[in-house]
């Protein structure tokens, strides 16, 4: 099936870290309080280095991924899908994994063309019939992710149940047998939030008997050739409450080394009573790091190392909220997300949802890039997998990996991705949340002391403020030129030796030229 464009290699990127005391200043000094004059906020002087010599973290070239939710298939098709404009969208954010899942994976099952009547049927009175993944629409859906450069990550029918509450995996084993006669390369999973299934058909899986569904997908896919080495990943719970860490515990013990990583899926805030002050509360986003930590606990009790992979997060659930989760403020979340999670030594995050008919997405139902694309965009091109720890004048003793700092000012660093063509290995690639309603400066030192630095500033595009859903670059409005076309990500090129001005409620990223920093050189 041909592309709706050529598909060239895509970009690659990724990684994080570091957050910094509260208002530390040269010399050790206390800042001022937050009721200080705006004048007496903007001369605070932050002094900022970087350790160079070797990453505190490594993350995946895939780090930054995307999900696509089943709730975008209407009456079984995908053709939204062949859009050249998606496609180049979905490219921009290449290489990443492209993950097929949500809350209606476990109410999808596989149309089988030649016997449509084989494959209908479902958990019970509320299966969605119109959501059935016809094999013409896996066809696209392959072929779009395939065309922009993304591994599908297809989750597979759960709550197709025997009678015992095990797996029934007849109409798993037809849609593996398809893509296995297409050569299709996919990776999968088995459901989507199994702590929510008693909510969703008041039958619930526990741990231990979701484990034994994962060791019998194993053993289908063993004996198929295309995926008897396939990558398989799980269990994709929710927040880590306690009930949900119970489930986590138990599927550990009987496929927690059958998995090639371990995943779950946060969303910060009820989409049904989120304000726009929220996405601002250093607090709510410190709560993602306690999250990592429960989970993190868990999984290393039971496959020491193992890779746990964040699948699914956005800023609000319940399919987002208008105005807030689409729009710029929901930046600070997301950015700040993306250095704590790799800072934390999580290897992959995904993205809910790359293109949905709900709010958290990237892509709007009109196929416009949103502020969160652009973010994401800017991520890609200058953010590289190794993650370098911040030091910062006052702040007693060295950075820790995974420290987190409640403040409105956060400073994360890594190696500039190899795969920028603009900048030399060796450059460093800062990026900063300012969360103050005032500006701030910082000053670069040591490492980073005298280097030509490009800036890339971030700010909502007309006067809505937070709420905008269109941005600018540098003062320049971001749209793409066509609809094969994104545009130029265009730095503002700052003097050797300038101090940093941060405005207020902004995010920016800025490549440290010609560092040579020992860990950047080499992959």
């Amino acid at each position: 099936m041909p592309c709706p464009g050529s598909c060239p290699r895509a970009l690659l990127a990724l990684a994080l870290l570091a957050h910094f005391s509260r208002g530390s200043q040269a010399g050790g000094r206390r800042a001022l309080p937050e009721n200080s004059p705006p004048g007496a906020q903007g001369r605070t002087l932050l002094l900022l280095d970087v350790s160079a010599k070797s990453p505190v973290r490594v993350t995946s070239e895939n780090f930054l991924s995307l999900q696509l939710d089943p709730s975008v298939i209407h009456d079984g098709w995908l053709d939204f899908l062949s859009s050249r404009r998606l496609v180049t969208l979905a490219r921009g954010l290449a290489p990443a994994f492209l993950r097929f899942a949500g809350k209606r994976t476990d109410f999808l099952h596989f149309h089988n063309v030649k016997n449509p009547a084989k494959s209908r049927g479902g958990p019970g009175p509320d299966y969605y019939l119109k959501n059935y993944e016809d094999a013409r629409s896996l066809d696209k859906l392959y072929n779009f992710a395939d065309c922009s450069g993304l591994h599908l990550i297809f989750a597979l029918n759960a709550l197709c149940r025997n009678p015992n509450n095990s797996w029934d995996s007849s109409n798993a084993l037809s849609l593996l047998k398809y893509s296995a006669s297409k050569k299709y390369n996919i990776s999968w999973e088995l459901g989507n939030e199994p702590n929510n299934y008693r909510t969703l058909t008041g039958h619930a899986v526990n741990g231990s008997q979701l484990g034994k569904d994962y060791l019998q997908l194993k053993s289908l896919l063993q004996p198929i050739r295309t995926y008897a080495r396939a990558s398989l990943y799980g269990p994709n719970t929710g927040r880590p409450r306690k009930n949900v860490l119970a489930l986590l515990e138990g599927f550990m013990k009987v496929a927690g080394r059958t998995v090639d990583a371990v995943t779950w899926q946060h969303y910060y805030l009820d989409g049904r009573v989120a304000k726009v002050t929220d996405f601002l509360r250093t607090r709510l986003l410190d709560t993602l790091s306690d999250q990592i930590r429960k989970i993190q606990k868990v999984v290393n009790t039971y496959a020491p190392g193992k890779k746990i992979w964040l699948e699914g997060i956005g800023a609000t659930s319940a399919g987002g909220t208008n105005n807030l989760s689409d729009s710029y403020a929901a930046g600070f979340l997301w950015l700040n997300a993306l250095g704590m999670l790799a800072s934390q030594g999580i290897e992959v995050v995904m993205r809910h949802s790359f293109f949905d008919h709900g709010h958290n997405h990237l892509v709007d139902q009109n196929f416009n890039p949103l502020p969160d694309y652009w973010l994401s965009l800017l991520y890609k091109r200058l953010v590289g997998p190794k993650v370098l720890a911040v030091h910062v004048a006052g702040l007693q003793g060295k950075p820790r990996p995974g420290r987190v700092i409640r403040d409105k000012l956060r400073i994360y660093a890594h190696c500039t991705s190899h795969h920028n063509q603009h900048y030399a290995r060796g450059s460093i690639t800062l990026y900063i949340i300012n969360l103050h309603r005032s500006r701030k400066k910082i000053k670069l030192v040591g490492t980073l002391r005298d280097k030509v630095v490009h800036q890339y500033l971030l700010q909502p595009e007309g006067t809505e403020g937070l709420h905008a859903r269109a941005v600018q670059l540098n003062g320049q409005p971001l749209a793409m030129a066509d609809d094969g076309t994104l545009p130029e990500l265009k730095p503002r090129p700052l003097r050797a030796g300038r101090t940093l001005v941060i405005p207020p409620l902004s995010m920016s990223f800025y490549v440290v030229k010609n560092v040579h920093a020992l860990a950047c050189r080499y992959r």
